[in-house]
Parts: C-alpha cells; sequence; structure tokens
C-alpha cells in the first residue's frame, strides 16, 4: 500500500507574473504558538468551552449592572446643573464665582482618590468596594437636597467627589480582569454609553422632578438631589447580591470556564513571542511609581484631557447653553434629550467598529481620533454661531456634534492605553492616574462657561477647541510611537529569549516579548485556540484549516519533513535556484523546520516564512523571520523579490515548488480490497471535502493546472510512499515504518475536523471508523 509523494517545479514566462493560488488541501500546514506556561506546565485542555457562550454570560451578568451604576455616578455628579436652572444659586444666594467652586472642588478629592481606590479594588473584593462606595455618593447626593448655604453644598460637593472616585476608574480597570484587549472596546462603549443616557434621563427626570416644586416644602431643585440620590442607595443594596468579583471565582461559570477565562487573561500580553509568560500579581510599589513615571501614561492623559474637558464643558453647562440661548428652562432640559440619546448609540457602535478592526488586525487609533475631530468641528461651529450673534440653532448644531464625538472616544481612549499597561497593579495603577489627573481638567471645565460670558460663552468654546487639539496631537504621537515601538521589537524579537519567564512577567509592558495593541489585536486572536473533541485548533480564521495544531500534530508534522528528505535522498528542494537565492518564502510553514534548514542551508538569503498562526521557536537562524499571514489573502510582498516559494513564484525566472501527496492509496500487489476501511476513510474524506471546496486529488492534477495558466519548465517528480515496512529496500523500509506511524497517530486529527464539522458525524461514530482503519493499517500482510 503506496501513497504518492508529487514535487512540480514550474517556471513563469519572464513577463507573467502568476497569481493561482494552490486548492488548499489536508497538507497544507497551519500551527498555534506552543502554550508552555499553562496550568502545571502542562498544556491545558479547554475542549469543552464554548468561548462564545462564555462572553455571552459575562456579558449579561456584568455589563448591565456597570452600565446601571455609572449611569447613577453620572447622574448624581451632573445633576448640580439641572438644578441650577431650577434655582439652585438664586435660593442660596451664591454668586457666580462661588457656584463654580462648587463645581470645582468635586474634581480635587475625585482626582486624588482615583489611584488608591483602584488599587483597593484589587485588594478588596469589588462586589463589596463598588457597592460601598456607591452607598456613600447616594447619600451625599441627598445631603445636597437638604443643605441650606453655601458652605454646606461646598462641602457636600468634596465628600461627593471623594465617593465617586473609584468608579469610573474602577469599573474601567475591573473590566480589563475580564475581557481581552480585542474584546475590550464594546464593553468599555456599553459601559460608558450610560453616562450619556444618564445626560438625557437626568434632563428628562429632571423636567418632571421639578413639577415637584413646593412638596414637602422643598423647591424642586431640593427633590431632585433627594430622589435620585435615594434611588442611589437602593440600587446599591441590591449591587451587593448580583455583582461578581473576578473570572476565577465567578460562580455563574463552570470550573472549565473559569479556568479558561483566566488562563487567556494571564497569558494575553506576549504571545506574540511564542513565550507564554502570565503577567504579574504581585503588588510592589515599583509598579506604581513605574506607572505614574510612564510616558504612554502621560500622553494617554493629554489624550483623556482632550476628552474629559469638553465632556464636563457639556455635561455642567449643556442646559445652561440651552437655555441662554433664549428656551425656557424646562425646553432646555427636553433639548439635552436627543443629543445624549444620538451620543449614547455612536458610542455603542464605534466601540463594536474599534473591536471588530482590531480583531481584522487593524488598529484603533482612527476610533479616537475620528471622534475628537468631530468634538473639534462642533466646538467652531459652536464658536464661529456664536460669534456672529449667537444664531440658536446654529449653536445648537455644534454642540450636538461636539457631544456625538466626546462619548464614542472615551471607551476608545481608555481601551488603547488600559491594552499597553502589563502587570495588573501597574495597570491599576496607570489608569488611576491617567482617569484621575484627566477628571482634574473637569476643574477647568467647571469655569470655561461663566454667567458674564452668556449667551455666547465664546471663551467657554475657544478654551475647549485648544484643550481638544492638544489631545489630538496626543493620539497621533501614541500612535507613532506605539507603531515605532512594535517594529522595533518585531526587529528585536529572539533579545528576550535569554530572560527568564519570571524576569520578563516583572517587566511588563518594557519586556522585548510585549506587544503595543496598536497591533496586539491581530496577534491575540491568532493565538486564541479553538477545542475541539480534544484537540487544539487555530483560531484566526477558524475553519480555513481543517487539521489541529497542538503538540501531537505538530510531532507529527515534524515526521513528515523527515520523511520527505528520506525519499528525496537529503534534499530540501528540487527546483535548481542555484547557489545563492536573494529570498525564499515558505507558505504555510507550520512548525518551520523546512525554513529553519534552508535558512541554515542558504545563510545569505532571506527567508520569510507564514502561517495562519505563530507555533514557531524564537531560536532560529537570522537570516528567518517568521509572520502570520493567509496565503490565500492578497500578498504584502514584493511579486518582483522572490527566487524559491513553496507555492507561488512571483519573480520572473523564480521558481514555484509545491510538494503534496496524493490521499488515495494505491496496493501493487492487490492486498488492499476496494472495499477495506482503509479505501472508505480515504474516499469518505475526498468526497466531504468536495463540499467544502477541498479537492484531495489536487496533486496529480498540479503539473496540468500549472501549464494551462501559463508556466513553462513544469517537472514533475512522483515518488512511491509506503505505509509499512514491508519493502525490501533498507531505506524504504524505514520510509514506510515512518509513515505508517505518523498516519496512525494522525488519524484522529486528519479525519474529526471534516467528519464532525462537514459531515455532522457524532465523535463516538468517528472513533469507532478510526478502529478499524488503525487495526487494517497495522496489518502486516496489507501492501
Amino acid at each position: 500500500m503506496t501513497d504518492s509523494s508529487l514535487s512540480d517545479r514550474e517556471k513563469p514566462y519572464q513577463d507573467a507574473v502568476h497569481t493561482e493560488r494552490s486548492e488548499p488541501a489536508l497538507a497544507t500546514d497551519s500551527a498555534v504558538v506552543k502554550d508552555e506556561g499553562q496550568w502545571d506546565g502542562v498544556d491545558a485542555d479547554f475542549s469543552g468551552v464554548n468561548r462564545a457562550a462564555v462572553l455571552r454570560k459575562m456579558d449579561l451578568r456584568l455589563i448591565p449592572v456597570l452600565a446601571l451604576l455609572y449611569l447613577l455616578s453620572f447622574l448624581d455628579r451632573g445633576n448640580i446643573g439641572n438644578a441650577n436652572i431650577q434655582g439652585l444659586s438664586e435660593d442660596l444666594r451664591l454668586t457666580d464665582t462661588q457656584y463654580a467652586l462648587c463645581l470645582t472642588v468635586f474634581f480635587f478629592t475625585y482626582a486624588l482618590f482615583e489611584i488608591p481606590s483602584n488599587l483597593l479594588l484589587k485588594k478588596l473584593r469589588p462586589s463589596v468596594w463598588l457597592p460601598s462606595i456607591m452607598v456613600a455618593w447616594g447619600t451625599c447626593t441627598v445631603c445636597l437636597g437638604v443643605t441650606n448655604n453655601y458652605a454646606g453644598l461646598l462641602s457636600v460637593r468634596v465628600f461627593l467627589g471623594l465617593a465617586e472616585a473609584g468608579l469610573f476608574p474602577g469599573v474601567s480597570y475591573y473590566l480589563t480582569m475580564w475581557y481581552c484587549s480585542e474584546e475590550l472596546a464594546i464593553r468599555q462603549g456599553l459601559f460608558f454609553s450610560a453616562a450619556s443616557m444618564a445626560g438625557a434621563f437626568s434632563g428628562l427626570l429632571a423636567f418632571a422632578i421639578g413639577k415637584m416644586d413646593g412638596v414637602g416644602g422643598y423647591e424642586g431643585w431640593r427633590w431632585i438631589f433627594i430622589l435620585e440620590g435615594l434611588l442611589t442607595v437602593v440600587v446599591a443594596v441590591g449591587a451587593y447580591f448580583v455583582m461578581y468579583d473576578f473570572p476565577d471565582s465567578a460562580s455563574f461559570l463552570t470550573p472549565q470556564e473559569r479556568a479558561w477565562a483566566t488562563h487567556r487573561l494571564k497569558y494575553q500580553g506576549s504571545k506574540k513571542s511564542g513565550r507564554m509568560i502570565a503577567e504579574s500579581d504581585k503588588f510592589e510599589w515599583r509598579f506604581v511609581k513605574s506607572a505614574i513615571l510612564d510616558w504612554q501614561v502621560w500622553l494617554g492623559t493629554m489624550m483623556f484631557i482632550g476628552i474629559v474637558c469638553p465632556l464636563y464643558s457639556i455635561s455642567l453647562f449643556l442646559p445652561t447653553i440651552i437655555n441662554q440661548l433664549g428656551y425656557e428652562a424646562a425646553t432646555a432640559q427636553l433639548l439635552t434629550i436627543p443629543i445624549y440619546i444620538t451620543a449614547a448609540l455612536m458610542c455603542i457602535g464605534t466601540s463594536k467598529l474599534s473591536d471588530r478592526a482590531a480583531k481584522a488586525g487593524n488598529s484603533r487609533w482612527p476610533y479616537i481620533f475620528w471622534p475628537m475631530i468631530a468634538i473639534l468641528v462642533g466646538f467652531i461651529i459652536a464658536l464661529a454661531a456664536s460669534a456672529h450673534g449667537g444664531v440658536p440653532g446654529v449653536v445648537y448644531a455644534g454642540v450636538f456634534i461636539t457631544t456625538c464625538g466626546i462619548y464614542p472616544a472615551v471607551p476608545g481612549n481608555i481601551t488603547w492605553i488600559a491594552n499597553n499597561l502589563a502587570g495588573s497593579y501597574k495597570r491599576a495603577a496607570g489608569m488611576g492616574f491617567q482617569i484621575g489627573i484627566g477628571n482634574l481638567s473637569g476643574a477647568m471645565a467647571s469655569n470655561f462657561y461663566r454667567k458674564r460670558d452668556k449667551p455666547e460663552f465664546i471663551l467657554g468654546h475657544a478654551l475647549n477647541i485648544g484643550i481638544v487639539s492638544l489631545g489630538i496631537l496626543a493620539v497621533l504621537t501614541l500612535r507613532w510611537n506605539y507603531a515605532r515601538i512594535n517594529a522595533q521589537r518585531d526587529r528585536d524579537a529572539s533579545d528576550g529569549a535569554e530572560i527568564s519567564d519570571d524576569d520578563i512577567a516583572k517587566m511588563g509592558d518594557r519586556a522585548p516579548t510585549f506587544s503595543s495593541s496598536e497591533y496586539l489585536s491581530l496577534t491575540s486572536e491568532a493565538n486564541e485556540y479553538v477545542f475541539e473533541n480534544g484537540r487544539r485548533y487555530h483560531g484566526y480564521k477558524p475553519g480555513r484549516y481543517m487539521l489541529p495544531n497542538d503538540e501531537n500534530e505538530m510531532d507529527r508534522e515534524d515526521m513528515k519533513h523527515h520523511i520527505s528528505m528520506l525519499i528525496t535522498k537529503g534534499r530540501l528542494h528540487l527546483a535548481p535556484i542555484g547557489p545563492d537565492p536573494k529570498v525564499i518564502l515558505d507558505i504555510g510553514t507550520g512548525t518551520g523546520i523546512w525554513a529553519i534548514d534552508t535558512a541554515d542551508l542558504y545563510p545569505n538569503a532571506k527567508i520569510i516564512a507564514t502561517d495562519l498562526s505563530p507555533i514557531q521557536p524564537l531560536w532560529v537562524p537570522p537570516n528567518l523571520s517568521f509572520e502570520i499571514d493567509d496565503a490565500e489573502e492578497d500578498w504584502l510582498f514584493d511579486p518582483q523579490s522572490i527566487d524559491l516559494v513553496h507555492a507561488r513564484a512571483l519573480k520572473p525566472g523564480g521558481y514555484i515548488e509545491l510538494v503534496e501527496m496524493h490521499v488515495i492509496p494505491t496496493s501493487p500487489d492487490n492486498t488492499l480490497p476496494p472495499n477495506s476501511q482503509i479505501m472508505e476513510f480515504y474516499t469518505t474524506l475526498a468526497d466531504i471535502s468536495q463540499e467544502v471546496g477541498l479537492d484531495l486529488s489536487v496533486a496529480q492534477k498540479y503539473g496540468s493546472m500549472m501549464i494551462a495558466a501559463g508556466f513553462e519548465d513544469v517537472v514533475e517528480e512522483v515518488f512511491d510512499l509506503p505505509i509499512g515496512d514491508w519493502m525490501s529496500d533498507r531505506r524504504m523500509k524505514e520510509v514506510g515504518a515512518f509513515q505508517r506511524f505518523q498516519m496512525v497517530e494522525g488519524l484522529h486529527g486528519i479525519a474529526f475536523g471534516l467528519l464532525t464539522r462537514v459531515a455532522a458525524w457524532t465523535p463516538t461514530r468517528v472513533q469507532v471508523f478510526l478502529a478499524g482503519v488503525r487495526r487494517e493499517m497495522r496489518d502486516r500482510g496489507v501492501h
């Protein structure tokens, strides 16, 4: 019983560029990073985990609760603007300066306690810490409703800032402990859109509560604080019972789902390097210092200020701005609603597009940059309209556009920086610092729109234009630096090979193995696995390749390389490319063993090896590079530069060499009957493969296909590949022994993907079927 191994080499016409793709077959290589850092040093098996179902469970139990908490937080901090146009300043006899100071002092304690709060959230249970601070700020809000003078209002606002300090940075950090980088933006967007809905709900609620003026002897603005504060306390009590801490203790997940959720977060930062190193989870004060002194945190903070300053300008003064355009207080409250609802939808939509771009391997930065451009344009429109007489409709349109840019920009900003801070405590401190210092801009914003500047508010619009412009500059600087750093780390990929895993973990985002999230999402997705029937499959473009890529399959692929070398008597290729090729491209490199041997054979040539996901070792010849690429998509390589390709040659005069196995075996002495289980196995696979566009008989068609495509100098060599050690020739006996071993060991991987996914066979049916095939393959009487 033999298979035929066929090798074609073709030389294209000098003036032709061949763009045909070889048909994908079961011999196409694929790979995934070795998971060297798994539980107890052994590959973790998450074959029973439905990743999409687990994420849905997380979303349903986390996001609605967190969004409600933030809605109430933003409602309670911003309702002073609604209360003011209902008569707060008049009843308490506040001057313009006193009212502005009451707005300002909130941000001092709010910013000061954000880093300590994030560290406490990590140390304590989020299900206790977050509801507790919620009770505190709800109580403060109620107190605002019963204060009778300026001193009382000022004092309560100080404590309100202290109580609310932990929520936004805490939840933003909390989400990073549940979701990977490419999943984070949409969750941050859903959470933060609650702030926009708070703006809409605040206007509607204030309009309704304002009708309670005089009830119980209280003015309408007092009822705004009292009722909204009581609502917060009631929700906080319920939150104690419905919030969860971290994935490793989530009761709504199964033990295997908890292990998967925890594992993927621990090892996501350095997957691109191929070294699975858990990020550091030990507290050291140096992590706090490192975060505060990190240049990217400062640039992220500048970017955040460019968003948050307009955010607080709008949330605190939007009702006032609209009111001063000539609308009555009640109408001004209602006119804020369509602005905030549209902004919420824009926030969710932009965040979803950002995650989609990340999963496709594109950068997130446009989904921060363009919303900030919208903020800038909106303020310019408002400023221009105000300077020309304050046309109400145009000014309203300007602040409408600005608000629709503010809310989509915030989750993108938070996600981008969080993804690039490695080590849970450094990330906690860095996010607390960024959000804390950024929120100090709220203190500035609270003084931008003064009563004496009404109704044009030219100064406020102009100051926001300047601050947004600085934020846009920070976005561009971050984008350029991340691209530069990633390129440098790609060039120096092997520099971390001599550093221990513990030291790599302590280095965090400074490690040579860490990849900034400018391009991280592609590599993160490329290293996600799909587990089925106890085998591991590639996660990048899942289903494109039907064979597994776990340790067993990698060992089998290396054995196939050894068999190929035995058949060809040690020749790595048959194409006559000469002694000094310049560029060689290996498509579907798998374990990379052929590329490594070729790089050693041609030390002056540049060897590029591609695959769907990186499995290859770090220690490789310096002239070899491995890249993630899908051979069936458009190439990114120079078509005029390649001497030899294991699938396609685009350089005029270059060679393409295809090595493929003829799948259907033959028997020279007819000891393999047509009705055998071996023949049934191969014919069944061939028929099922046709349903998904795979042609398992493509090997014998290569020669005619290349000639039909316009190639010349087509040479075809066919080698006998025995299955079993029944041949008399010593070398072929060795070849046959290896081939039978790798076939018997590989039956599970070859068959399960096609038979369960395409033919819908049950795992039990497949196992029974394969048992008969293995029995016949081990039969020495079958040749």
